[in-house]
């Protein structure tokens, strides 16, 4: 993995992470708060949906979708629904500086770690623990280089200048997931040229346009399949996948599970209300 922060490939060899305790809350039948707690060990907590907030040692922080928190021992915290969570416990970190809350404006990748953890945390395959580890140093690093990004004038200028663009680009895709789109088209919502288009998309998010579509649409798929009871096949239409075998192979390359088994894997119960 391409380190972007000194201080992280310093410190991989001296510590070693070990999941104490993972958990997802839903949407739906939660209560209108969360108790008042103190934090008994490390935690990282993303939000991929959430219009509440959380209350950490009296600062009221947002929880909307996107957004990953960083809490060391001994905070006070307090979560105010609505908003729904991965989290994941540890007895320590490589690095213990983090910010408190990022906000991905492209979460994607980030999700996917933190639903790959939980997963691995269900599952009694001896590598997995190894596997989460991988996971979470990954979740470190893309929180570092949301970070780096943030305190770079140069590319938040370059971001601010074409976010109108891409802010539109990114809710025509999400809209239009379940069918097939051509770069003219995309370029064409843009206003501007399919290849001045590419190239500015894979500068401003690091990956290309079409890959990019291709994660929302697996993001939508395992959303769907831990959030509905829809029949797989109809997830695979919904998501724009031409057919349902492209689908399997695409969905199992991403996750290393099928379709079927991740659904069965997300939605065993993992709560603990006294942690």
């Amino acid at each position: 993995m391409d380190l972007c922060n000194d201080k992280l490939s310093e410190s991989l060899g001296n510590v070693s992470p070990v999941i104490n305790r993972c958990f997802y809350t839903r949407k739906s039948a939660m209560p209108d708060e969360y108790k008042k707690r103190v934090t008994r060990c490390y935690e990282l907590e993303y939000i991929p949906w959430g219009e509440g907030y959380i209350v950490a040692n009296g600062k009221k922080l947002p929880a909307q979708a996107g957004t990953v928190f960083f809490r060391k021992p001994g905070i006070e915290i307090q979560g105010f629904l609505p908003y729904s969570s991965y989290g994941i416990l540890l007895d320590s970190i490589p690095i213990d500086d983090l910010p408190e809350s990022v906000l991905f404006t492209q979460p994607h990748a980030v999700q996917a770690l933190f639903q790959d953890v939980y997963k691995y945390y269900l599952s009694n395959d001896p590598l997995d623990q190894l596997r989460m580890k991988a996971d979470v140093y990954n979740i470190i690093y893309y929180i570092l280089k949301c970070e780096r990004f943030e305190n770079n004038p140069a590319g938040q200028a370059a971001l601010q200048y074409h976010a109108d663009r891409f802010e539109h680009l990114t809710e025509y895709i999400e809209k239009n997931l379940s069918r097939q789109m051509t770069l003219n088209e995309l370029a064409q919502e843009c206003s501007i040229s399919p290849g001045f288009l590419c190239r500015l998309f894979k500068q401003s998010h690091n990956e290309t346009l079409f890959s990019y579509i291709n994660e929302c649409r697996i993001t939508e798929a395992r959303r769907l399949l831990i959030e509905t009871n829809r029949p797989i096949k109809d997830i695979c239409v919904s998501c724009g996948f031409e057919n349902e075998s492209y689908f399997y192979r695409t969905f199992k390359r991403k996750t290393r599970l099928s379709p079927a088994s991740y659904r069965r894997m997300h939605r065993q119960p993992f709560t603990d209300e006294t942690e």
